[in-house]
């Protein structure tokens, strides 16, 4: 349902151009589909797609006028009788879903009217109602516009003998933030009744206009704007802004409807193309970042290419997390135009969305069912409109981003410190036992082969001296620096066009990323093609069709990232040694030390084995890794209409998409020439048998293939009663499979010149290997892996409005599916909502002289959440290396009461608006409790099971989100600031499994506490005699480590609070003068806590990779206990006494910080240039990123985004970046 808004204000003393609001038309459009088979998808190759998208765009830009249903054949009954023009006319909107668009000259017509019709036609009413009169109407971009005879764009009072001597014409041109002309914009004189309109090119003129004169432009669904007249004859470029903070205007879309304002009882949050268009980046879900009250972005695997649809991990928490196991989704269902999306979220071309909608509560939310419960984030792409004339759209731009900070990383530690513990172990004598391993000859770093060649006497000890002091002044991280890493350069290029004529409309779109990575030969192409046609080929009944492919290139050449991506192996040493040098001064590769002492490489290399050496650069140079994804999307539909008030569609969907790895090592890397020489073997002749292939390489390829489809029937009935009542509703039934298998194997010896490979190795014995012991030859994996998950489901909404003041909502679903228990009646869940609303200000007795909208509304209901385990036994199939034949592991046992997560939804909400918009917002207060949550329940050790996953758990969550929107400044200089900011508090309110010792290392879950805890051991600071960490025990100070930490229960550790942001939210300014505009994004994040790494305090844990600068702090001298909290190094190691330190709220730190997130600076080339530019529009921009965190509670220097609390993660803060680009409109 979409009702039309009308709105005169005579009480301010001017006529007001009464238009429908360009808001409600983000999803007016609505896929229906007629069924394709299956077979037909299979079959079916992508080439024939792509040319038969094309070639149906083509044709529909240029098809001439279709035969069919246009705007003015609707059937419309009527019967009013001596009514004002005005008021007829807005009942004939009401009752016929038209915007009609009309002047004040219209709305200030005084003789009565009368009209009697039964099912005519809109052009058969339109006439008899204007019979007579001194007004026409022409049908405009789907809007019936009512003018004048003698209308020609402008409309004024004459002049009087009043009017000052010193007037003109003025003359302009309104568009919209992307360009587009707005027709239909009120042109005011301030303080007189005198006005103009705008038409469809957005032109205008207002004749009379004397200097000094103020203009007030105005358009539903925009922000007002004021200019100030200081010459007449200078043609005026005015942009106006979409407003969402305008509550009786705007209208969402949930996937399945189209909802208008007096309906919107649920929690929504709109985004328009303008905000998400504010920011610039490839993907679509990170521009959400600050624009939501409630949402939560932390970034997330945008560059990682999933094999499971289930497996997608967006970044995004709606109102907290509801759920405790890690096989229930935690991520927002995504909606692409009416349909679960289940591809890869990259495939978006975010160019193509033309706004985005996000459903937070249960009745907004709930017709999804039990894929709802973490809320729903609903993308409706660009579409054309009838009666629209061809608009072109360009978008192009680059962004330049700096080389990450690697000398941010806390869990580094330089040169010279690291070659002081290896040689402190040195003295000790750990490392003897690795220097005489003549069996499998482990590696050893450069500094402890210097110590040996000493103390064996090959050097002296001034020359073992003086070569590790060069050695400690190498940093690793130059090379890095210098070798891995590089400015990222990233490429955006779109161009769309759009249009209708009066029975049909189009789109078409084609974009091209290519975005070259911080790591070296690493990047991401990406190609769209998208189309959208409708089109009505017989009276009531429209057809639409739409074809979205996507095809993208992930180029993964280079996986050594800083700190974890080079390993030398062996059995003392984890990640790479920090004096490592990958090139000289000529930029000539220099090897490594790895997996085997180098003498020991150079001797059997003498003998005839293959180059054993490892070069990064060498590496990085020969690696070849990629990820290709096509995606091809198909929707279409049939809508029709029945009677007036009934709507029938029928929708079809079908997405197919092919993933494809290729990983091929060449015969020159590394990882085949070792694995080459392990697998030779030296015969006493001097020979070498090779038990894997000499020559060739080794390639590792994967294919997998997913296909989603879904059909929906439904039936829409929308129906106004005696003016004052309305009644909506939507009942149907969807069907949905999701059907992915895929595959990977292993060839050995591969030519990629013949593509030929070694097929006769054995895989099953164990093989001598140099330089000794035995090992199987890694077997390739045979085995296909896939999923078929199966939904059914049955829903209804209705709607309920009395005299657009109360408003009543009552929505529900039945879904099953394949994936629960067989009990019959759990495989069918029931999820529903109910809703009211009230609209105070509508009230007779509601009078303020500032406040001009204010609505009460309450919502409740259940969600659901999708569990991705398995009701059934399930288990892992494998081959076994001894006889080959089939084994399973892992059991899980069978559960036949296993059922859905419910999510109950309570949502309070106030909407306000005071006089012209100046402060507005919505202030929402909520409780998300969840129920039946999936846990694991410990089983007897006789039944064969560990444990069973039951429906037990359950949450509470209680929150407040506040979004405050302010004109500050609105004249020439415009000034506005929107405020989002959320609270919450989450706990857990049933959990039977009990914690364990080691609960605190990973997750403590505990009645009471939030989902995402942190708690350590008391801290008793440090033991003035030798440094030891002191805690707890029975209220005194213990130095009992195991004692304390088997003291696991919760109340007797120290809770600090959840490691998620309690208080999160957003503040945006907003500033333009003229065409200039610049916006400055802060985002907040407080009231959480995230523990923080330091040191290994074993010495061979900082070998071992657990590092950190906290090394340099350690108490080495009694007193050192009072600067410091780190404690001494010890060997031989004690674990215990490291899980102490590491756990204790020593280490806790608060995450509360302000972020100065991106700043955008643009400037409209129209403004400046106007009739110089053949183009409607165009701006050019410039976009900061990243910029900086300005104040944080932690005096670290640690970025709580990018914390760590293990010294084996090197995470660093994502570098700013800076994008500059141009969009233009034709």
């Amino acid at each position: 349902m979409k009702k039309t808004l009308l709105l005169h204000v005579e009480e301010r003393g001017c006529g007001s151009l009464h238009s429908q609001s360009t808001l409600s038309y983000l999803h007016q459009l609505q896929s229906l589909a007629s069924p394709f088979g299956r077979k037909f998808m299979l079959i079916m190759k992508w080439s024939v797609f792509i040319i038969g998208m094309i070639c149906l765009t083509s044709a529909t830009l240029f098809a001439g006028e279709v035969k069919g249903q246009s705007i003015l054949d609707i059937p419309v009954t009527v019967e009013l009788k001596e009514k004002p023009l005005k008021q007829v006319l807005d009942h004939v909107s009401k009752v016929s879903k038209a915007a009609f668009i009309y002047s004040d000259d219209v709305a200030a017509y005084r003789m009565p009217v009368s009209i009697s019709a039964s099912n005519v036609p809109l052009r058969g009413v339109l006439d008899q109602i204007l019979k007579d009169l001194p007004f026409t109407y022409i049908s405009l971009g789907g809007d019936i516009v009512i003018k004048s005879n003698e209308d020609t764009g402008k409309f004024s009072k004459p002049p009087s003998q009043n009017d000052p001597i010193e007037s003109g014409t003025v003359k302009g041109v309104i568009v919209d933030i992307t360009g587009a002309p707005i027709a239909g914009a009120t042109i005011q004189i301030k303080g007189t009744h005198r006005g103009a309109s705008s038409n469809e090119d957005g032109i205008f003129e207002l004749e009379n206009v004397v200097e000094k004169s103020i203009l007030i432009i105005s358009m539903i669904g925009f922000q007002p704007r004021e200019i100030e007249i200081t010459d007449v004859s200078k043609e005026l470029f005015i942009t106006l802004q979409e407003s969402i903070s305008e509550m009786e205007t705007f209208t969402v879309s949930t996937g399945y409807e189209t909802l208008p304002q007096e309906r919107l009882n649920g929690s929504f949050a709109l985004l328009d193309s303008s905000l998400l268009n504010r920011a610039v980046s490839t993907d679509m879900l990170s521009r959400l970042n600050g624009t939501v009250s409630g949402l939560l972005y932390s970034g997330g695997t945008s560059q990682i290419v999933t094999h499971d649809p289930n497996g997608r991990n967006p970044g995004i928490i709606i109102r907290g997390i509801s759920t405790l196991d890690n096989n229930v989704s935690r991520s927002p269902l995504i909606i692409v135009d009416n349909f679960p999306y289940e591809g890869d979220i990259n495939n978006i071309n975010p160019n193509d969305i033309k706004s985005i909608t996000v459903l937070k509560d249960a009745a907004a939310a709930s017709i999804w069912g039990a894929r709802s419960g973490n809320g729903v984030i609903v993308i409706t792409t660009k579409k054309g409109r009838q009666n629209e004339k061809m608009h072109l759209e360009f978008n192009s731009n680059f962004t330049i981003q700096e080389k990450p900070d690697l000398w941010y990383d806390p869990n580094y530690l330089p040169s010279k410190d690291y070659i002081e513990v290896e040689k402190y172990l040195f003295d000790q004598g750990y490392f003897d036992p690795y220097l005489q391993n003549t069996v499998y000859y482990p590696v050893l770093t450069p500094a402890v082969e210097l110590l040996d060649k000493a103390r064996s006497g090959e050097i002296t000890t001034q020359q073992a001296q003086q070569s590790l002091s060069d050695l400690s002044k190498f940093d690793i991280r130059d090379s890095y620096d210098r070798d891995i890493y590089q400015k990222s350069f990233n490429q955006q290029y779109y161009l769309g066009i759009r249009g209708g004529a009066d029975k049909m409309t189009y789109a078409f779109s084609v974009g091209y990323d290519k975005n070259k990575h911080a790591l070296k030969r690493n990047g991401y192409e990406r190609v769209t093609l998208n189309t959208s046609n409708s089109f009505s080929p017989v009276q009531k009944l429209t057809v639409k069709l739409g074809l979205n492919f996507s095809t993208n290139q992930t180029f993964r050449n280079n996986q050594m990232p800083f700190g974890t991506g080079i390993s030398i192996g062996g059995f003392t040493h984890a990640g790479i040694y920090p004096y490592a040098q990958f090139s000289d001064s000529q930029g000539r590769a220099l090897s490594v030390n790895k997996d085997y002492r180098r003498s020991y490489k150079e001797q059997m290399e003498q003998r005839g084995f293959k180059d054993w050496q490892y070069r990064p650069t060498d590496e990085l140079r020969f690696a070849d890794n990629q990820t290709k994804i096509y995606d091809l999307l198909i929707k279409t539909g049939l809508e029709y209409q029945v009677t007036p008030f009934l709507k029938a569609h029928l929708l079809y969907q079908a997405e197919r998409q092919k993933i494809s790895n290729y990983e091929h090592f060449n015969e020159d890397t590394y990882y085949t020439r070792n694995l080459i020489n392990r697998y030779s073997l030296l015969n006493s002749d001097g020979s070498i048998s090779y038990q894997i292939p000499e020559n060739g390489g080794i390639l590792n390829v994967g294919e997998y293939d997913w296909l989603s489809q879904n059909i929906r029937g439904q039936i829409s009935f929308d129906k106004n009663f005696q003016q004052s009542h309305s009644i909506s509703a939507i009942l149907g039934s969807e069907i949905r499979e999701l059907t992915t298998k895929g595959y990977q194997r292993t060839s050995y010896g591969y030519e990629e010149r013949f593509g030929t490979a070694s097929m006769n190795l054995d895989f099953s014995t164990f093989l001598s290997t140099s330089p000794g012991g035995f090992a199987r030859i890694p077997a390739p994996d045979g085995t296909v892996v896939g999923r078929l998950n199966r939904f059914v489901s049955f829903f209804s909404n209705l709607g309920y409005v009395y005299d657009d003041r109360l408003s009543f909502t009552l929505s529900g679903r039945n879904d099953g599916t394949n994936l629960f228990g067989v009990n019959i009646n759990q495989k069918i869940t029931p999820l529903w909502s109910a809703g009211a609303g009230w609209t105070l200000s509508r009230e007779d007795f509601f009078q303020s002289s500032w406040l001009d909208y204010l609505k009460l509304r309450l919502t409740y209901g259940y969600n659901g959440n999708v569990y991705y385990g398995s009701a059934y036994t399930t288990g892992v199939y494998r081959s076994s290396y001894l006889t080959g034949l089939p084994v399973i592991s892992n059991l899980t046992p069978p559960n036949p009461d296993l059922q859905w997560e419910r999510i109950r939804n309570i949502n309070f909400g106030i909407d306000f608006e005071t006089r012209n918009g100046v402060f507005s917002g919505t202030i929402e207060l909520y409780q998300k409790s969840g129920k039946d949550l999936v846990e694991p329940y410990p089983l007897a050790h006789n039944s064969g099971f560990r444990e069973s996953m039951i429906n037990s758990a359950s949450t509470r969550t209680n929150g407040v989100d506040v979004t405050i929107n302010t004109k500050n400044i609105n004249r020439a200089f415009q000034w506005k600031t929107s405020l989002l900011l959320s609270g919450l508090k989450d706990k857990i309110t049933s959990y039977k499994q009990e914690p364990t010792s080691s609960s605190i290392q990973n997750r403590v879950l505990a009645e009471g506490k939030p989902l995402y805890s942190i708690f350590s051991y008391k801290w008793a600071g440090l033991d003035p005699e030798n440094g030891d960490p002191q805690g707890y025990l029975n209220g005194m100070v213990s130095k009992d480590y195991q004692a304390i930490i088997n003291n696991f229960h919760p109340d007797s550790l120290i809770f600090h609070g959840s490691s998620l942001p309690q208080i999160y939210g957003a503040i945006r300014n907003d500033f333009s003068f003229k065409g200039l505009s610049l916006s400055v994004n802060l985002l907040l994040k407080a009231g959480y806590y995230f523990r923080r790494s330091s040191t290994a305090i074993n010495y061979t844990d900082i070998i071992d990779g657990y590092a950190n600068l906290d090394y340099t702090q350690r108490w080495q001298n009694p007193g050192d206990e009072k600067i410091t909290n780190v404690p001494s190094i010890v060997y031989p190691s004690d674990s215990r006494r490291s899980t102490f330190y590491n756990y204790s709220e020593s280490l806790v730190e608060k995450g509360d910080h302000i972020r100065l997130q991106d700043i955008k600076l643009s400037y409209n080339l129209k403004t400046a240039l106007k009739e110089k530019l053949p183009m409607k529009s165009c701006n050019v921009y410039v976009y900061l990123n990243n910029v900086g965190i300005i104040w944080k509670a932690n005096d670290l220097g640690i970025d709580p985004d990018q914390a760590t609390s293990t010294a084996l993660l090197h995470r660093l803060p994502n570098p700013l970046s800076f994008s500059f680009g141009v969009s233009a409109g034709f």
